[in-house]
């Protein structure tokens, strides 16, 4: 994003400066706040370059952090790396997003019983967060679930909705009745 907005700068930059120069050499005139303009957006453009080579630079020498890391091995399908990462992390099991992104990359990685612990962990510690419960029926169904144990994981998660949503419980399955 930084880089295509130094080129769209420096591009408007260069726009005005040969605006400027036509406006001079055709009009007989001179509009010096053209000048102005061009001379910021260049100098803009150019502390902007700077400042992603220094952002760069720093992040190289300091190291990714295990977030990072972590994030990088689930994209790779490497859930055992993931999971060491994670546990390295003394926040890991206080954060509602590192734990719902953990049971997502198990799932996808058709790991579904340590994607429902990390889900049952979500649930329990978080329990008004409805995209918990949601990666829980995943893990849940891929895992192998009954019938019934996953209608009752349907049954809690509609009752975090109401909750969630200020409508009771009846309201809710209304709702979902009348939607299809």
């Amino acid at each position: 994003m930084v880089w295509k907005s130094f080129f769209v700068t420096l591009g408007i930059a260069i726009a005005i400066g040969l605006l400027n120069l036509a406006t001079i050499v055709f009009a007989n005139r001179f509009f010096p706040i053209l000048l102005i303009f061009a001379a910021g957006s260049f100098l803009w453009s150019i502390a902007k370059l700077f400042s992603v080579i220094t952002v760069t630079l720093a992040r190289k020498a300091t190291g990714e952090t295990p977030l990072e890391k972590a994030t990088a091995a689930v994209k790779k399908g490497q859930a055992e790396q993931a999971l060491k990462y994670i546990e390295s992390m003394p926040e890991a099991t206080s954060n509602p997003g590192i734990l719902l992104n953990m049971a997502r990359g198990l799932i996808n990685a058709g790991d579904f019983q340590r994607a429902l612990q990390f889900a049952d962990l979500l649930v329990t510690q978080f329990p008004n967060f409805q995209q918990g419960f949601v990666a829980k029926m995943d893990a849940m169904t891929g895992s192998g679930a009954s019938l019934d144990e996953l209608g009752e994981a349907q049954k809690t998660k509609m009752e975090v909705v109401s909750r969630n949503m200020l409508k009771s419980y009846d309201q809710m399955e209304l709702i979902m009745q009348m939607s299809g």
